[in-house]
């Protein structure tokens, strides 16, 4: 997609407005804390890993085309049926036993 555009704005379809937000978190970040479960967690408890920053999907994208050098320009679209706007873990659970 980009790639077929050698200047200018490129045109980047998102599903949904661009104000929905998600919970990212680095996959080094994730691995330790499948770790500390394992070692501490409770055999079958629930347990969230991530982080407690959101992020939209606009800014997300735009964060993506910068490190890219690119300048794009949001196409948002439908949502699929069952997508969430927010997704951003709880961590009490986490917080309180582990």
């Amino acid at each position: 997609m980009i790639a077929g555009h050698a200047s200018g704005v490129v045109p980047f379809p998102i599903q949904g407005s661009g104000e929905e937000t998600r919970s990212f978190c680095h996959v080094d970040d994730l691995v330790q804390g499948v770790l500390v479960m394992r070692d501490k967690g409770e055999h079958l408890g629930i347990y969230h890993i991530g982080t407690t920053e959101e992020v939209t999907i606009a800014d997300l994208a735009h964060r993506i085309a910068g490190v890219a050098g690119r300048e794009i320009g949001l196409a948002p679209s439908a949502v699929l049926q069952g997508s969430t706007p927010r997704r951003c873990p709880i961590f009490e659970t986490v917080r309180a036993g582990l």
